[in-house]
């Protein structure tokens, strides 16, 4: 049996209409990517110390296909920006090495951000947003999770805070009950500033759904330089920079505080000696 006769007859009553719908369509997809175009794109930064949750969920938004750690060894050893395309919007999330790598000193965590806000600066591009993770999971705020707060807020500015959405990570591994008492902690004794300088606190899943959720709460962010690419653009030395002086500080801490373990470990080795000299003294009058 030939199709021909059915076929005639579609294409006769109907080829007007589907001629019609198909440049209807063309026409609406060609708008719709033309809009896309015109839409500035949206670039958010992503901080945090390492194993709270940066790299997987930058991979949930983007598909990127690089390494996630899962121990105690950071895996994001460079600034490495990955793409998506949402609702039309082009995305680029920038996942950042925390201030606690496993395998770079501070200075050079520093310096590898540094030089990318100076590049994207140089090639006309401005940031949307940040976002700041924290691992609900902890059972307290550690000096490395300081340390990068305090960071955090030195290459942001307080000027720059209402860009930044303070993000509380790895809900799924902690009661429920203890996750809501260490965030009411965070927001009312570690972020309170901030969050009175205008940042948002927000909550992220293991999942792509929660994490693009949360990009799109930027769509509608004005672009903005935080102070360390600010710092740098004038002129700056790195070193010489809020962030760079902060390093600077966490270094001398930290040389300070070996020198006085040096000194007591002397002074109990000192100790130790003139104790073992008394008896063997009296051990000789015997």
């Amino acid at each position: 049996m030939s199709l021909t006769p059915y076929y005639n007859q579609y294409h006769t009553q109907d080829s007007t209409n589907y001629q019609s719908y198909a440049v209807g369509y063309y026409n609406q997809s060609v708008a719709s990517q033309l809009q896309a175009q015109q839409r500035p794109p949206v670039i958010i930064a992503v901080f945090g110390k390492t194993g709270t949750g940066k790299t997987t969920f930058v991979r949930n938004v983007t598909n990127a296909d690089y390494e996630v750690g899962h121990g105690l060894t950071s895996q994001t050893k460079v600034v490495q920006p990955a793409e998506a395309t949402i609702e039309g919007r082009k995305v680029t999330l920038v996942d950042t090495p925390g201030f606690d790598d496993t395998h770079l000193t501070d200075r050079e965590v520093l310096k590898l951000i540094a030089d990318w806000l100076k590049y994207t600066y140089d090639e006309g591009t401005r940031l949307s947003g940040l976002l700041f993770f924290h691992n609900i999971s902890s059972d307290r705020m550690e000096g490395s999770a300081l340390k990068n707060l305090h960071m955090f807020r030195q290459l942001c500015g307080d000027h720059n805070l209402r860009n930044v959405v303070l993000t509380t990570t790895k809900w799924s591994v902690v009661n429920e009950d203890v996750g809501l008492r260490r965030e009411k902690e965070l927001i009312q004794n570690f972020w309170a500033d901030m969050i009175s300088k205008g940042s948002r606190v927000d909550r992220v899943g293991n999942d792509a759904h929660t994490a693009t959720n949360l990009v799109r709460t930027f769509f509608s962010n004005p672009f903005f330089v935080p102070q360390l690419q600010q710092e740098l653009v004038d002129g700056k030395p790195l070193s010489q920079t809020a962030a760079g002086s902060e390093v600077s500080r966490e270094i001398r801490k930290i040389r300070a505080e070996y020198k006085k373990q040096l000194a007591d470990a002397k002074a109990e080795m000192e100790q130790a000696r003139t104790k073992e000299s008394f008896e063997r003294a009296g051990t000789a009058k015997k």
